[in-house]
């Protein structure tokens, strides 16, 4: 079987991708660490809010953006394996996203509002986006 030549629109999209998902776990990184620079930028009763969270939201939390980044690379290595990693960190996107939603002790500035409805929605619209992309590109003989 001859091999399918890759489309340059193909890597457009694994190394934005790539990008998008590597700000997502430096965000998780820094949160996770403690990063007195980095959540100096957020409001006293998000920062505080972290520290209520459960130990184990941070697994589904590190699954969702670690996931998500593990599917970008495997896209630029042009793996099959992209579209279980994207699943992966669904799973991991969708318990964090109810954990959230359904926790009344969430202050107002870590909700954000209609903002914050935006950016959770784009999150939710990139990563079933990548899913999708990536069981087309296995199917037309992209990812081997």
């Amino acid at each position: 079987m001859r091999a399918r030549k890759t489309p340059a629109w193909y890597w457009a999209v694994a190394g934005l991708a790539f990008v998008w998902n590597a700000y997502g776990c430096l965000d998780f990184a820094l949160t996770a660490a403690r990063s007195s620079a980095y959540l100096a930028a957020f409001p006293p009763d998000y920062v505080a809010y972290l520290d209520t969270l459960p130990l184990w939201l941070f697994g589904y939390w590190a699954a969702g953006v670690g996931g998500a980044l593990l599917g970008s690379v495997l896209l630029l290595v042009r793996s099959r394996w992209a579209p279980a990693a994207f699943a992966l960190s669904l799973v991991g996107l969708l318990v964090t996203t109810l954990y959230q939603r359904s926790d009344e002790t969430l202050p107002a500035s870590v909700s954000g509002g209609l903002a914050g409805l935006v950016l959770s929605l784009v999150i939710w619209t990139v990563a079933l986006a990548l899913l999708v992309f990536a069981l087309r590109m296995r199917r037309a003989g992209i990812l081997r």
